[in-house]
C-alpha cells in the first residue's frame, strides 16, 4: 500500500522548530521488485527473514537518495518514518532501487521508501503476480485463492498491468486522437483554400497564358510558373514571408522564360 509519512535521517538532524520532510511510504512483500523486473541499484531486496521481530529495514529509491542524502551512499544509513506521533523506530536502509513512477507517468517520480509488509502491515493490499503466459488466464485462479483465504474479502480493480496502465492513461489516447483529427481538418481546409486561390488566379490569367504560349512558352513553362507562384502563396499564408502585407493573386509582372521559334 502507498501513503505519505515524515522522514528523519540520523546523519542529517532536523533544525529545532523545523518540520521533517514528507516522503512516500510503500509497504511491499518480498519478491515485489523481482515480479516487476526491477533490478536493484545497490544493496539487497527484501527476503523471508525480514519479519516483525527482525531488524527493521527499508529500501529507498534514487530520488530519495539524491534529495535527502545529497547523493551519498544510502546503504547502512538509518531513518525513521513517522506514521504516528509515537513512531520513532530506526530503520536501516539495505537497498536502493530505481524510480518506478508509481504516481503516474505524467508526474515526476517522488522520493519513496519501501518497507517489508511483515514489518509494516496495511489494511489494504495490492496483489502483484507474474506469469509467462496470458495474464488474463491467471485471474480466476487468483480469485479462488483469495476467496479460500476469506470469502468476504473484496477483490477490486483486477487486471493485467498493461490493461491498468491503458485504463489510467486513456485520456492521452482520446486527446491525441482529437488533436490529430483537428490537425487533419485544418490541413484539409488549408488545402481547399489554396486550391481555390490557385484556381481563381489561373482562371484570371487564361488570356495571358494564351499570349505567352503564342510567343513561344511551352506547357511545361506554364505549369512551372503556376507551381512556383502556388508555392509562394503557401509560404505567404503560412507566415514564411511576413514582409508581405497579405496573400495576393499573381501579378502581370511574373517572369517566365520564353523560347523563340
Amino acid at each position: 500500500m502507498r501513503g505519505g509519512a515524515r522522514v528523519t535521517i540520523e546523519s542529517r538532524p532536523i533544525d529545532p522548530g523545523a518540520q521533517a520532510p514528507v516522503t512516500t511510504l510503500v509497504q511491499v512483500q518480498e519478491g515485489y521488485f523481482e515480479a516487476l523486473g526491477v533490478p536493484l541499484v545497490r544493496g539487497r531486496a527484501f527476503n523471508t527473514l525480514d519479519l516483525a521481530g527482525a531488524l527493521p529495514v527499508v529500501i529507498v529509491n534514487r530520488a530519495f537518495e539524491q534529495r535527502h542524502l545529497a547523493g551519498r551512499d544510502a546503504i547502512g544509513q538509518r531513518i525513521t518514518i513517522r506514521t504516528s506521533p509515537t513512531d520513532s523506530t530506526w530503520l536501516t536502509i539495505v537497498g536502493v532501487v530505481p524510480d518506478l513512477h508509481a504516481s503516474g507517468l505524467e508526474r515526476a517520480e517522488q522520493d519513496a521508501v519501501y518497507r517489508p509488509l511483515a514489518q509494516a502491515m496495511s489494511n489494504s493490499i495490492i496483489l502483484l503476480a507474474g506469469t509467462p503466459g496470458n495474464p488474463a488466464a491467471l485471474l480466476p485462479a487468483i480469485r479462488e485463492v483469495v476467496a479460500a483465504l476469506d470469502p468476504e474479502l473484496p477483490l477490486e480493480n483486477s487486471g493485467s498491468v498493461s490493461h491498468i496502465i491503458r485504463r489510467e492513461n486513456w485520456f492521452y489516447g482520446v486527446f491525441g486522437t482529437l488533436f490529430a483529427a483537428f490537425g487533419l481538418g485544418a490541413l484539409f481546409v488549408a488545402t481547399v483554400g489554396l486550391y481555390g486561390v490557385m484556381a481563381f488566379s489561373v482562371n484570371q490569367r487564361r488570356r495571358e497564358m494564351g499570349v505567352r504560349k503564342a510567343v513561344g512558352a511551352t506547357a511545361r513553362d506554364i505549369v512551372r510558373m503556376v507551381l512556383r507562384q502556388g508555392m509562394r502563396h503557401a509560404c505567404l499564408c503560412s507566415g514564411c514571408r511576413r514582409s508581405q502585407p497579405s496573400c495576393s493573386s499573381f501579378g502581370s509582372a511574373d517572369q517566365i522564360s520564353v523560347r523563340r521559334r
